[in-house]
């Protein structure tokens, strides 16, 4: 949505505007300049970097430093929301503010003195603003500092915002949007037909973890799980999980998987930039960098699931999705940033008397959401609830929106491998 609306207004003749894009992190902001650049028709771009940072490494997005640097005329310049806030440009004719609903309303009236005009872009169902103080003391505020801007520009009809609902997302595969379906209290389909996007493997699968990466040619999301001891909950740190992950990035590339996109008219090797690594704790992202190669570790971004915000990648990797969420938005995050395929991970903890392979495939059905019970309150939360009244809170996470994700962990009973 960023891209088309900065590509739309530079060319058209009526439409030579001054236009400035707002990300939430270094991470989007670069994102949103390659994949400007890299369009069948590219946007010159500028981004505009902190004190001490650039330049971009591809030539063709120009660097700035300092807000004189800008140039004067129609131009699209991309920078974080603190740069922007810290900065006095010559005004721009409107600001794009990419994931939106990750930036606080304190933090959007610093956006005043860059233009008069905001397009706010993002995902209601994503997690809130990450505010790192206590800020119950202004809960009870007009307008709460630490709330998600666009919730308060909604809420307030004497700022007359205009709200445009996409039927459809451009990044989730089709199958993936009609799972996130439950965690919305609305409903949108996928731009993506079934079978549009896909990632295929060449050779044969030699055991169980092949088998569930053979399954992301027909699913956008496949599960392996390991067996752990009774009672035991999954560690932060899993070093035999860390190492199933490299394990399966390594196989990724040794089978040669193709990405297949836009209505099969793209096709393309899928390379170590394509894919990414997704964990809850830092201190299991920290043994997944130490585990990697090299080679891989130079190409391959390993981060949570609140850092994936905006970012995507082919093939996205997730460890413990649903480890320590409280709000299904935490597994779209993990999940969102996929546009072809998705793989999870996690451990079960009962020991395996399986023989052979580690790895056994197994197609689960898709599971009817679960009713809420008394105790369950918030609409935005998919509750597993039990007859007693407790229930278990599922988060999800917007890193594997597009791709296709596996994901580990440890649950009980035999090692499987699953397929959503």
């Amino acid at each position: 949505m960023v891209l088309s609306a900065a590509s739309d207004a530079i060319p058209w003749p009526r439409r030579k505007l001054r236009v400035a894009v707002a990300a939430q992190t270094n991470a989007q902001a670069d994102e949103i300049c390659q994949r400007l650049v890299g369009r069948a028709k590219p946007v010159p771009c500028f981004r505009f970097y902190s004190s001490g940072g650039g330049p971009a490494e591809d030539a063709r997005i120009g660097s700035i430093v300092k807000a004189q640097e800008i140039p004067e005329g129609p131009c699209v310049v991309v920078a974080t929301t603190a740069k922007w806030e810290f900065s006095v440009p010559s005004p721009f004719d409107v600001v794009f503010v990419d994931e939106a609903w990750q930036m606080p309303w304190g933090r959007f009236l610093g956006l005043g003195n860059v233009a008069s005009r905001f397009v706010l872009i993002g995902d209601p169902g994503q997690i809130p603003p990450v505010v790192p103080v206590d800020a119950s003391r202004w809960e009870t505020a007009p307008r709460p500092p630490h709330h998600a801007a666009p919730n308060l520009v909604l809420a307030d009809p004497a700022l007359k915002p205009m709200l445009l609902e996409l039927p459809v997302s451009r990044r989730l595969p089709h199958d993936s949007a009609e799972l996130v379906n439950s965690f919305y209290d609305f409903r949108f389909g996928a731009y993506a037909a079934a079978g549009e996007r896909r990632v295929e493997l060449s050779g044969k699968g030699k055991d169980g973890l092949d088998s569930a990466l053979d399954h992301l040619s027909a699913a956008s999301i496949s599960g392996v799980t390991l067996a752990c001891l009774d009672g035991n909950p999954p560690l932060e740190v899993d070093d035999e999980i860390a190492q199933l992950v490299i394990e399966t990035s390594r196989r990724l590339l040794a089978r040669k998987a193709v990405v297949i996109e836009e209505d099969q008219k793209v096709q393309r090797a899928l390379t170590a930039q394509d894919i990414g690594i997704v964990a809850s704790h830092r201190v299991m992202l920290a043994r997944i960098d130490e585990f990697l190669p090299a080679a891989l570790r130079k190409h391959i971004r390993v981060d949570t699931a609140e850092r994936w915000q905006g970012l995507e990648r082919a093939v996205m990797i997730a460890v413990h999705p649903l480890s320590g969420v409280s709000e299904p938005s935490a597994f779209d995050l993990a999940t969102g940033p996929a546009k072809a395929r998705a793989c999870a991970g996690g451990g079960s903890p009962r020991p395996s008397r399986s023989t052979g392979s580690p790895w056994r495939p197994r197609a689960t059905p898709a599971t009817p959401r679960p009713a809420r019970s008394a105790r369950c309150r918030s609409t935005r939360c998919w509750r597993q609830c039990s007859p007693s009244g407790g229930c278990r809170v599922g988060r999800a996470s917007s890193a594997v929106r597009r791709s296709r994700a596996i994901w580990w962990c440890r649950t009980p009973g035999r090692p499987t491998a699953g397929r959503g």
